[in-house]
């Protein structure tokens, strides 16, 4: 990247951090990038309690002076950003600039990192969640998502043994705990059908519990998730068939009757087939954030069970799992799950909030996998599209790429 394009877009993100100048103004200049890659909630903290984001902006906005990774991480993922829209080489170049200097900035401050202290130790915890942030924005970047998720897993067990605060005081702190917790739950589940990530099972056990014991007593259970929209004892099931899927090993009789005794109940919450059957609530648009909030964790739990419920059927059908990508794949299936997530996820009602979420991504690769005609796979096809230009998410990218390459090795080919 020459020295003049870098200096140009160096200058433009930062003239307001310089000499003292309000980094507010910083923030307003830079919202539009900010909107999702900062913390990687999007969509769902706009749909959760008013709380978040009354102090989601301004908390970060005060932690950008403390230390210098943060700025440069912000800024790695507004150029990688940008750069994803645009194709501009200098970005490109950019964001990796900045990306690497965030690295190496993270790196020499670990040694000062105090949990006695307030501030700019949780301005080094947010700069490692959004270094992994960067690595779903930009494909250059996603090898390093795990390192950094571990560092951040790292970090918050030694900030709950160190520091004096509660664990969640403040609903800033939990959007922290949501974001390590459900991105340890996107690793674990991305490659359903062969060997990969195995989440840290302590600090999930932990997380969950101080999760479930840090609730707010002015917000419903559907508001107070400003990140992870689905309930914790459902990720917690999904991890687990992903597991007997990974395994080499076939899982016993036991095994699979209590995963199908406990899917039984998830099936269960499933949305009444009629919520969608005329394109959802005639008024979603209308209602208020409770309503909001109430109406896409029930899509989202929906789906995520249908998927779930697809993947415990393949188990229990065929048990073919290699450590290797190229494993044998699982067929596809007409089945009610199939109808069932298809009527939601063409709800007129929600589906310009999903596909600006990144939940859809899991249960969008499970029923691409699934699909077995061509009206499902366009169905689908649009859904990963819509979601990844809305998001910007390289991640989601090659998510479609995955499935584009089943469905040409199953012979649906793309109308033209």
């Amino acid at each position: 990247m020459s020295r003049q394009t870098l200096s140009m877009w160096t200058r433009f993100m930062t003239d307001d951090l310089r000499d003292g100048h309000c980094p507010s103004k910083f923030l307003a200049r830079s919202l539009p990038v900010l909107i999702w890659s900062l913390l990687d909630v999007s969509n769902r903290i706009l749909s959760s309690h008013a709380s978040f984001r009354a102090e989601y902006l301004p908390a970060i906005t005060n932690m950008i002076p403390m230390f210098s990774g943060l700025k440069n991480v912000v800024l790695a993922c507004g150029a990688s950003h940008k750069q994803f829209h645009t194709g501009n080489a200098d970005l490109y170049e950019a964001g990796l600039n900045f990306y690497s200097q965030a690295v190496s900035d993270v790196g020499q401050a670990l040694h000062l990192v105090d949990w006695k202290r307030d501030g700019f130790e949780d301005s080094v915890l947010l700069t490692v969640v959004l270094l992994y942030v960067h690595g779903i924005i930009f494909c250059g970047t996603r090898r390093d998502i795990r390192k950094h998720l571990d560092g951040a897993i790292q970090l918050m067990t030694l900030r709950c043994a160190q520091s004096r605060k509660a664990p969640i005081s403040r609903p800033f702190d939990r959007i922290m705990w949501e974001s390590i917790l459900y991105q340890s739950f996107r690793q674990s589940v991305r490659n359903p059908f062969w060997k990969d990530y195995q989440p840290n099972d302590k600090f999930y056990q932990f997380a969950e519990e101080v999760l479930g014991s840090s609730g707010f007593s002015y917000m419903t259970d559907r508001e107070s998730s400003p990140v992870i929209g689905f309930p914790l004892k459902l990720q917690k099931f999904i991890i687990s068939v992903v597991r007997v899927s990974q395994s080499r090993v076939k899982p016993d009789v036991e095994t699979l009757n209590d995963l199908e005794s406990e899917l039984q109940y998830w099936e269960s919450m499933v949305i009444d087939e009629q919520v969608c059957a005329d394109g959802g609530h005639p008024n979603y648009l209308l209602l208020n954030s409770s309503e909001r909030a109430e109406a896409f964790n029930q899509h989202s739990t929906s789906l995520h069970i249908l998927a779930t419920s697809l993947l415990l059927h393949w188990i229990k059908n065929s048990h073919d799992v290699s450590d290797q990508p190229d494993c044998h794949l699982p067929p596809p299936i007409d089945s009610w799950q199939m109808d069932r997530a298809l009527k939601i996820m063409t709800c007129t009602g929600s589906k310009q909030e999903w596909t600006r979420c990144y939940l859809g991504s899991w249960p969008a690769l499970i029923f691409g996998y699934a699909a077995s005609d061509l009206k499902s796979i366009e169905i689908l096809r649009r859904d990963v599209q819509d979601r990844t230009t809305r998001m910007s998410s390289g991640e989601d990218l090659l998510v479609l790429d995955e499935l584009e390459l089943v469905w040409r090795q199953r012979g649906f080919t793309r109308e033209k």
